[in-house]
């Protein structure tokens, strides 16, 4: 039984359409993977960025510290006008959630103190605060400095 020309043409045609189909699918499978990559990268990219501007910012932040750090020993010849400027220093660094180590200062405590020196054996106090530490976030930016009464001397 041989088919007619019609059917056999309507054959290869619908062999043809289940092909493209089948291509059709396949690119539709393709563009939503490459569409998923796509969306990872602007991710990732933006990820980098952020780490960018953060790391830009600790910058910042490192110089405005050395900054503050000069503010006692010139506070007194500047009066309260300086006063006011550190404390308004500060606020903008708290805005950028940078804060002042508040914990009390406990010597044995390395992972917010540093010792930088050393009291009399008679001093009234065993530690005494020479620089202010920081924090940015949950992390510590620059531990206290501070000088500690010598023990068992």
């Amino acid at each position: 039984m041989s088919q007619d020309p019609v059917n056999s043409e309507l054959l290869n045609i619908s062999r043809r359409i289940a092909s493209l189909e089948d291509l059709i699918a396949e690119r539709l499978r393709n563009d939503a993977l490459h569409e998923q990559q796509i969306h990872r990268l602007y991710l990732e990219l933006d990820s980098y960025k952020s780490g960018e501007r953060q790391e830009l910012l600790l910058t910042l932040v490192r110089g405005l510290l050395l900054v503050l750090d000069d503010f006692p020993s010139i506070e007194s010849q500047a009066g309260s006008e300086l006063s006011y400027l550190r404390e308004k220093l500060l606020e903008a660094l708290v805005a950028v959630d940078v804060h002042v180590i508040s914990e009390s200062i406990a010597a044995a405590d390395s992972s917010l103190n540093q010792v930088v020196g050393f009291l009399d054996s008679d001093s009234a106090v065993d530690v005494e605060l020479v620089r202010d530490g920081f924090r940015f976030g949950d992390r510590i930016l620059r531990r206290r400095e501070i000088r500690v009464r010598p023990t068992g001397r």
